[in-house]
């Protein structure tokens, strides 16, 4: 599906069909082992990648419930305001607004409700309208020991059936949603001030490079403490649009097969309290942060590490993004390169 305008009341929930970053993935034979594609690319060379549908249903429904109880507080509102003894100019003012937010409320629940019977029945058929592609290249979870980065490898290459995406798709995309207003976002990813978040046209926000090690090593903004960090961001199929604070760690984890191994740490974040930077479901999503009013990336999540029972991360790991793409460029043309000499 097309990529709407924010004022839709189905923008935020109608992303996960569009072919932007952040569209929630899951295996035909797994709908239960979710991740979210970190970049596309204009050409690779199995098994079915499927857009995950269910929890982008439950998204539209918790949406719905949400426009009918604020709308449900409006009706009651404004019964009470006609039923005063006294009205005065405040009055019918209030009234007047309320009636107006009301009438919003009920033609989004319309819109929401028409957008869940769509889905529901055009985007139903797994095999017909929900598989979009096929995977090419999935290796084991490995460290690069031999190359002695010890960063971690987690990521697979699948080719999209071009007819499902084409007509839509606009490029690396991260759409901004609308969590947060221009003025929000611009004080949490620059909380002492600094550069004007340049808030892209349609919310949507191009990747426009990679940070470079030295960017990484390095980093240059400055948080409340005032040391150094970077402010990331990130939209994830669980958590959508967070906000992170890397400060330029490299935290040594032992993954289950005593292997060491280096990752980024993203730190939860937020202006008066951290907020949740990832969850279950957010792997695979692209981590970028903003420079000179464009989104470079950071790195692709691949774990996190919670406190006591919770689903939710305390620190999030990471591959730096240089590191990935290396990785996966290099394997992709190996692949081209196969396939084209068997063709």
């Amino acid at each position: 599906m097309r990529h709407v305008g924010s004022i839709n009341p189905t923008h935020h929930v109608h992303r996960f069909l569009a072919a932007l970053l952040g569209v929630p993935l899951a295996t035909e034979e797994n709908e239960d082992a979710q991740g979210t594609p970190t970049l596309w690319f204009h050409e690779s060379r199995g098994k079915d990648g499927n857009i995950s549908n269910k929890q982008g249903l439950d998204k539209v429904k918790k949406a719905i419930n949400g426009h009918s109880n604020l709308a449900d507080l409006l009706t009651q509102d404004i019964i009470e305001l006609k039923e005063k003894e006294a009205q005065d100019k405040d009055n019918t003012m209030e009234m007047k607004v309320n009636q107006q937010k009301l009438g919003e409320k009920e033609r989004a629940i319309v819109n929401l409700q028409t957008f869940y019977k769509a889905v529901e029945t055009q985007w139903s058929d797994t095999n017909h309208n929900c598989d979009i592609g096929h995977v090419q290249y999935a290796a084991p979870i490995t460290v690069d020991v031999e190359g002695s980065t010890r960063h971690t490898s987690d990521w697979a290459a699948f080719q999209v059936t071009e007819e499902k995406v084409r007509s839509q798709f606009k490029g690396n995309i991260i759409d901004l949603e609308s969590k947060y207003s221009p003025p929000e976002l611009m004080k949490l990813f620059y909380p002492m001030g600094g550069p004007t978040f340049n808030f892209p046209t349609g919310r949507k926000l191009r990747i426009a490079g990679c940070a470079t090690k030295e960017d990484l090593t390095n980093p240059t903004e400055i948080d409340r403490e005032g040391q150094p960090c970077l402010i990331v961001g990130k939209d994830g199929n669980t958590t959508d649009i967070t906000t992170g604070h890397y400060a330029g760690l490299v935290l040594f984890t032992l993954n289950e097969a005593s292997t060491e191994s280096v990752e980024l740490g993203i730190y939860n974040w937020g202006i008066k309290h951290a907020n949740v930077f990832s969850a279950e479901g957010d792997s695979g999503s692209l981590v970028w942060y903003t420079r000179d009013k464009k989104a470079f990336i950071v790195g692709q999540i691949h774990s996190g590490s919670s406190i006591g029972s919770s689903t939710s991360n305390h620190v999030t790991y990471c591959t730096p993004g240089w590191h990935l793409l290396d990785q996966t460029l290099r394997t992709l043309a190996a692949i081209i390169k196969i396939y084209s000499n068997e063709n």
